[in-house]
């Protein structure tokens, strides 16, 4: 998985070698069309007997069309493709069959479900770059929409290992809003999950799955 995601952002490096010449001194100019985001994943809406366990990470990359707004660039729109891998770990334990959704007890080693996306971001840019400048505050909001292609979920304990792929009660579709805010290299990143993660799971005695959202915070790059 990690060998993909170096070949995707190698891809976009090469592409973006031939977008360089976008910068103009003294007209409009693009920044920031390459991304590396790293998180940390929250399931929200969930109750107490749901604790997170380990470290659910998300790792995005993707390019972004810089589209200016106006004439010294400050004010831009962008419009982006990417690819997003997601963990979130928990004691929630789901069976091969998905057809039983439970709280784990016991004692286990790993207990985790994931996900592989292609997503979509959208935002508009305030930024206070110049054509020479490359240090500078910047303000991104927007949404993305994500399509995840696969997941699975994977368990094991002392006894067994049980892996569930694909995972038919991910849903397909998640979107957002999001949002990015730094200085240079170092961003801010915070996007909420505005659907389920979870559709037509099923409930947890008085709990339903298909309430799970999440909160995804953490840092956001701009290599080029």
């Amino acid at each position: 998985m990690f060998k993909n995601i170096i070949a995707l952002v190698l891809f976009f490096l090469t592409i973006s070698a031939y977008t360089q010449d976008s910068i103009l001194i003294g007209k409009k100019y693009k920044e920031d069309q390459i991304y590396l985001r790293l998180t940390y994943n929250i399931l929200l809406h969930k109750p107490k007997t749901i604790i997170q366990k380990g470290l659910s990470l998300g790792i995005h990359t993707g390019f972004i069309k810089d589209i200016s707004l106006s004439e010294n660039g400050k004010l831009a729109l962008g419009v982006g493709l990417g690819y997003a891998y997601d963990k979130h770990q928990s004691n929630l334990f789901i069976d091969a069959a998905e057809s039983n959704f439970s709280l784990i007890e016991m004692d286990y080693k790993k207990n985790k479900f994931e996900t592989h996306a292609i997503e979509l971001p959208i935002e508009l840019r305030f930024r206070t770059s110049t054509d020479t400048n490359y240090k500078f505050w910047r303000i991104y909001v927007g949404g993305k929409l994500a399509y995840n292609f696969a997941a699975k979920s994977v368990y094991k304990d002392e006894n067994q290992q049980l892996k569930v792929s694909p995972l038919h009660t991910i849903s397909k579709w998640q979107y957002g809003p999001q949002i990015s805010v730094g200085y240079s290299t170092w961003n801010l990143y915070m996007y909420w999950d505005a659907g389920s993660i979870f559709k037509e799971a099923p409930q947890i005695d008085t709990f339903d799955p298909n309430t799970l959202t999440s909160l995804k915070v953490g840092l956001q790059f701009y290599i080029f």
